[in-house]
């Protein structure tokens, strides 16, 4: 399992001399005979022991109640850096030759400003969120089979478009694709490769598609293996542009793929076609303003005193969030196929569909607990659905705000004093920084207003949130 879990660093080495301690007895301390001295050797290792204990006992004390699982032991640390460095050294030949090998197609989809390209001041603040915990985590995944393709309106403002191509031009395996159109299946229902990458528009739609950045090459080769649905296995991972994966979230996913859709260990008969969805567990929120139910003179003092904003992790189970959620198709399987090709909300998959448990292997959805947390996400004024988002008015956010009104949740208060420990965790798994977060957090501090003006009139469109509460906040954020 890998976790966020504290880790002392501090390690001693043992003086090769046996060390002793000479303890004089005070009634006898000016008698000049040996016999007067009292000796009690104590070997060094005893007081190594002691010291060790007391530690340990202040660090469960201290620690007690932060439940959370929230690092990586050492053999994974030196796993992830291993694979790092062999990602550097390879290139999209490698990648191609895995996918065939393990005939398993990898696709993580990203929709970037879709059918909102004149909103310049959210797609800004969108492209620094993006910047600051989407695109290093992925770049940093402990395995780069995987394709990623981002999605952006056609007509996205040329500055901002010209900052994502720079950042990932020298990945083959992204593709900056400028198309508002977000097919699934990968070839599996319709094996045009063309109306997939959007480049085929009926009359009544926008702009055909563009392809910006990327081996479109490679893309058309894993669309051809992921059409050829009767000898391999398709993954379909979400990811919004605002979110971030574990650093271990592909290698661990496809593993899980291997065993129980491609190797088929599980042993149900393949004649009938099967599929497997996976969703993260815990995940940790970034806000750049308080979120804690802590008193109003408290957190308004601390605002001013946490630039990089606070980290807050939970789990829910009633819920699958977007970031991580996968769709496993196992070989023969099309996206029609599976729950007769109903699209479910994010609310309605835990509940519509049966967890995943020692019965019941396939046609099911399985909760990713061992990466804990498996996801980030960044919540702001940026948000379309503004879903516990704090605006900074404080009537306000206690009304609408559902983390503001926990305030007799003990260990969700407790984490308001333990943030040093999560960004540590968080550094770690995400290759998040907090320099990086502290800019991203000044941005979006300093110009509010015209993002939540935009995100006003960006409501509603096409494939974004439509939610009266929406609407409520960011009319609220503006009238401040």
């Amino acid at each position: 399992m890998t976790s966020f879990r504290h880790q002392d660093g501090a390690k001693r080495r043992r003086n090769p001399k046996r060390h002793e301690t000479l303890v004089v007895s005070p009634k006898k301390q000016h008698d000049p005979s040996p016999d007067s001295l009292t000796l009690q050797r104590l070997p060094f290792f005893v007081w190594v022991l002691f010291v060790f204990v007391y530690c340990c006992v202040m660090m469960c004390i201290q620690y007690r109640s932060c439940r959370f699982r929230f690092a990586r032991d050492d053999i994974a640390i030196a796993r992830q850096q291993s694979n790092t460095l062999q990602q550097q050294q390879q290139s999209s030949t490698p990648l191609v030759a895995n996918m065939n090998q393990d005939r398993i197609v990898h696709v993580i989809q990203t929709r970037f400003m879709q059918h909102q390209p004149h909103l310049t001041e959210l797609g800004f603040a969108r492209l620094a969120l993006f910047e600051t915990f989407c695109l290093p985590s992925m770049l940093a995944q402990t395995s780069n089979n995987f394709l990623w393709i981002i999605r952006v309106d056609p007509k996205l403002n040329d500055e901002i478009l010209g900052r994502m191509k720079e950042r990932i031009s020298h990945r083959e395996n992204i593709i900056l694709l400028g198309s508002n159109h977000n097919p699934e299946g990968m070839g599996r229902d319709n094996t045009d490769f063309d109306h997939f990458l959007g480049l085929k528009r009926n009359n009544n739609e926008n702009k055909p598609g563009i392809v910006f950045s990327g081996n479109v090459a490679l893309l058309k080769e894993a669309f051809e293996v992921s059409a050829a649905s009767n000898s391999s296995v398709l993954l379909e991972t979400r990811l919004d542009a605002d979110d971030a994966l574990h650093q271990m979230y592909v290698e661990f996913i496809q593993n899980q793929a291997q065993h129980y859709l491609t190797n088929n260990d599980v042993g149900e008969d393949t004649s009938d076609q099967i599929w497997r969805l996976w969703c993260i567990h815990s995940t940790v929120e970034w806000h750049p303003l308080n979120p804690y139910p802590v008193p109003t003179d408290e957190a308004s003092t601390d605002d001013k005193e946490k630039e990089e904003g606070y980290l807050l992790m939970y789990a829910d189970k009633s819920i699958c969030t977007t970031p991580g959620l996968t769709f496993g198709y196992g070989k023969g399987t099309t996206r029609s196929s599976i729950l007769q090709g109903r699209r479910l909300k994010h609310n309605e998959i835990a509940a519509t569909i049966v967890h995943c448990n020692g019965d019941q292997k396939m046609k099911c959805v399985s909760r990713i607990s061992e990466l804990s947390p498996g996801a980030l996400r960044a919540r702001s004024i940026t948000s379309a659905g503004m879903v516990n988002i704090v605006t900074g008015d404080d009537r306000l956010d206690q009304s609408s705000n559902g983390f503001k009104q926990k305030k007799d949740n003990k260990q969700l208060i407790q984490q308001f004093s333990q943030q040093d420990f999560l960004w540590d965790g968080l550094e770690r798994l995400f290759s998040v920084t907090k320099t990086s977060v502290r800019d991203v957090r000044s941005l979006i501090l300093s110009r509010m207003n015209y993002i939540a003006a935009d995100n006003l009139k960006g409501l509603c469109t096409p494939g974004h949130s439509c939610k009266e509460n929406g609407k409520v906040l960011l009319s609220a954020i503006l009238n401040k």
